[in-house]
């Protein structure tokens, strides 16, 4: 193994290290998002295994309050416009942060591909420091990786929590209702 081999052995455990966890967080985002709509379906037999799975795995609080929704039908909303232009904005910049965490876990669980002869970025790492029975080095460089790119994406998840946190809610009594108001 060449020096330049190393290299594009480690690019291509970090490319399927990285691919991996980008299908993991697109399956979880997208039966997240089936079991959300199940929950908040009117028909009994969507709703209530929806609410058993999310109950059962469930890892963080209600997002939004329920007075929104109530707030919404009050002045007229039909229940497509609630869930279009109230439940679901603030669903998700109340939970991009912790969207964004379990990211994190996910690309840290893809190590386990190691487990499965995956060819991913600690396996990778395994068979260069074989080959060169170095195993420190090799280690520091992939642990760098990892690291590199977990605290990337920790650094998004304090950033969006810091906006959150400054951006007023739109739904919020006195919040500015556009831009020239805000001004």
């Amino acid at each position: 193994m060449t020096v330049e081999g190393t290299w594009v052995a480690i690019r291509e455990g970090l490319v399927n290290t990285l691919g991996v966890a980008v299908v993991a967080i697109a399956l979880a985002l997208g039966f997240g998002a089936l079991f959300a709509v199940g929950r908040l379906s009117r028909r009994r037999l969507q709703r209530w295994p929806a609410i058993a799975v999310i109950e059962f795995f469930r890892a963080i609080p209600l997002s939004v309050p329920r007075g929104q929704a109530e707030a919404a039908y009050a002045i007229g909303l039909s229940k497509a416009q609630v869930m279009r232009s109230v439940l679901i904005p603030q669903a998700v910049r109340i939970m991009l942060p912790a969207i964004i965490s379990q990211s994190i876990v996910a690309l840290k669980d893809s190590a386990l591909g190691l487990i499965i002869a995956y060819a991913e970025l600690a396996r990778a790492g395994r068979q260069i420091y074989v080959f060169y029975n170095n195993p420190l080095a090799v280690g520091l460089v992939i642990a760098a990786i990892y690291v590199i790119i977990n605290y990337s994406m920790s650094r998004l998840a304090v950033a969006l929590e810091a906006r959150q946190r400054r951006v007023p809610d739109p739904a919020a009594p006195g919040a500015p209702r556009s831009a020239a108001e805000a001004a």
